[in-house]
């Protein structure tokens, strides 16, 4: 190692203390300058440690010992790294519920007012009146309480029902707001009031049409809590046309309710694109009730899916074949139509004593076998909930039978007036028979045949006999 004095500098010196320059340095000095190298090296030389000894450890005096890190060369400081806020988690989007297979299928339907036993597959049910009445549910302007519908809703659902709703636009608040110094109503049912006219606050009643059929629909948005399938049937109020002293059902002409039709359909739509819209039930196909229809229909073109009439111990076919030639006169030959009410009466011909219970199932077939062979797609028995009682159990077991086998018909045809032969879309056919009607010749092997009482009996074609009614079950 060299020292901090220079060689030269040593080498300028003279022997007696003096430099080349005449300063005469003292001796003391001159021995410690040259002493200084040997010092320098003796420090910079390791202490050796005798083996087997650790190296000792330095004295620390009331400091805690810590762990000293070595000394590293310096590195070039790396950027500390950016923190990203993860993504978002991917929102799956609602799954749309689909129509069951298994529901809504029948030709068969009920009306109901509650719970109503069900004794066939595949049905349809129209609570009457319901509870998907406007007032009920906005009993107070901006809050709805979909109790009593959620309720009917899933009760239904647990018995794989399909509903047709009947929607109600009265609110007794929104009613009173426009309408009060107006004439009351009689007859109709309480949960109405008796102020059955148009809406005082459209705005408002689209609001709620909308948000009930959102509610239904099944699209995942804003659906009803255990919703299983979607509601997609909408009846506009019912028979708007009944005004008379004793029942009244709306208290405007049809002009008025067209209006209502038109902007209920576009707010059903809007809602459920897949919905299906029907008129308030046409009571009958009696003069008062076809003058105020004409004047709907004939304008309603592009507002309703699907024509709706009723028949209460009217007509022995439930008005099927005058109505289809009616709809069609209208320009409604491609529309199918439902009958939403359908019931027989007791009363029978003129002069005659009314019909008794045997009767009553024999007309209950021939009945619904002929309104069926006139383009009928779903037919809805009254039965018990009519005012009078109905027809009895005879002509509601005849119902349930018809129900039970005729259910799933592909096609419905009138071979005569006394004749309907309905088609299976697994080759099966049937035909319903009375009044001394023959089996087409085509038709051979056994068949079944079941009484209009629901006697089951398996016989060749020729051994049939049909005089009073029968339905005559045909395999491929």
């Amino acid at each position: 190692m060299k020292s901090i004095i220079s060689d030269q500098t040593l080498f300028n010196s003279r022997s007696d203390g003096s430099s080349a320059h005449g300063f005469q340095m003292p001796r003391s000095v001159r021995l410690f300058i040259l002493a200084i190298p040997f010092l320098l090296a003796a420090c910079a030389s390791p202490v050796e440690t005798p083996a087997g000894e650790p190296p000792s450890a330095p004295a620390t005096v009331g400091v805690e010992k810590t762990q000293t890190p070595a000394v590293r060369s310096p590195q070039p400081e790396t950027p500390a790294p950016t923190e990203t806020a993860p993504p978002p988690p991917t929102e799956t989007p609602p799954q749309p519920l689909e129509w069951p297979e298994d529901v809504g299928w029948s030709h068969f339907g009920l009306l109901v007012g509650g719970p109503d036993p069900i004794d066939f597959e595949g049905a349809w049910v129209r609570p009457h009146p319901g509870p998907f009445i406007w007032g009920e549910i906005e009993r107070v302007p901006g809050e709805y309480n979909w109790r009593r519908t959620d309720q009917l809703v899933s009760q239904a659902q647990s018995r794989r029902a399909a509903v047709l709703v009947t929607v109600w636009p009265f609110a007794e608040w929104d009613q009173e707001s426009c309408h009060a110094d107006q004439p009351h109503a009689k007859g109709a049912f309480p949960e109405f009031g008796d102020l059955l006219y148009m809406p005082c606050d459209m705005a408002a009643y689209l609001t709620w049409l909308g948000a009930m059929v959102e509610r239904y629909d099944g699209d995942g948005l804003d659906d009803m809590p255990g919703l299983v399938y979607p509601l997609r049937h909408w009846e506009i109020l019912n028979e708007p046309a009944m005004q008379s002293t004793e029942l009244t059902f709306f208290q405007e002409g049809p002009a008025e309710y067209l209006e209502l039709l038109k902007v209920s359909y576009a707010a059903v739509k809007e809602a459920d694109p897949n919905a299906v819209v029907l008129p308030g039930g046409q009571a009958g196909m009696q003069r008062d009730f076809k003058d105020f229809w004409s004047a709907v229909i004939s304008d309603a073109k592009g507002y309703f899916d699907l024509g709706n009439i009723h028949s209460i111990s009217s007509a022995d076919d439930f008005f099927a074949a005058e109505y289809r030639a009616w709809l069609d006169e209208l320009g409604y030959a491609e529309m199918d139509y439902w009958i939403t009410e359908a019931l027989v009466g007791r009363m029978g011909p003129f002069g005659e004593p009314p019909l008794n219970d045997d009767e009553l199932a024999q007309l209950t077939f021939t009945g619904y076998a002929t309104a069926f062979g006139h383009g009928a797609q779903v037919i809805f028995n009254v039965g018990g909930h009519d005012p009078t009682g109905g027809p009895g159990k005879a002509s509601q077991d005849t119902f349930v039978m018809l129900a039970q086998n005729l259910g799933d018909f592909a096609e419905a045809a009138m071979l005569a007036e006394n004749a309907v032969r309905f088609d299976f879309g697994d080759g099966r056919s049937a035909y319903a028979l009375w009044d001394g009607a023959s089996l087409p010749a085509e038709v051979d092997g056994p068949v079944e045949v079941i009484t209009y009482a629901g006697e089951r009996s398996q016989v060749s074609p020729n051994d049939v006999i049909t005089f009073l009614p029968v339905l005559v079950l045909v395999q491929p």
